[in-house]
């Protein structure tokens, strides 16, 4: 089942440690970088040649998805929408990271056992905070 890997940033963070983990088990071209710029209201997406995915605010009022100051901060899932739209779903699996995320673990071997999974979410604890 083909996988992506999709750095989520606001276009400032340094991705290249991230990046680098990731090169461990992914393809180049199944990495994209994913620039939250809904500040700007003048396109919906903009796909770089450079596996890079700029989404502006268009994107979220074509879309009926709120903008409020942290949008971007607080919505890593409107970026999996955009990125699931432009790749017209080719992968069948999505991870989504942030620049400051480092893996201190055997990456290739996690990301096999993780092959084949059904589930939807992946995590060591969900629910209210406390």
């Amino acid at each position: 089942m083909a996988s992506a890997a999709l750095i989520r940033t606001n276009g400032l963070e340094d991705i290249s440690s991230i990046r680098k983990q990731l090169l461990e088990y992914f393809d180049t071209n199944d990495i994209y970088v994913l620039i939250e710029d809904f500040a700007n209201d003048s396109y919906d997406t903009y796909r770089g040649v450079d596996n890079s995915l700029k989404v502006g605010k268009k994107f979220l009022e074509e879309n009926n998805l709120q903008y409020f100051k942290r949008a971007g901060w607080q919505c890593g899932d409107y970026m999996l929408y955009a990125a699931r739209m432009e790749l017209e779903k080719k992968y069948d699996y999505y991870w989504i990271v942030e620049p400051d995320l480092r893996l201190n673990i055997n990456v290739p071997s996690f990301f096999k056992k993780l092959e084949g999974k059904t589930e939807d979410l992946i995590g060591i604890y969900f629910g209210y905070r406390k």
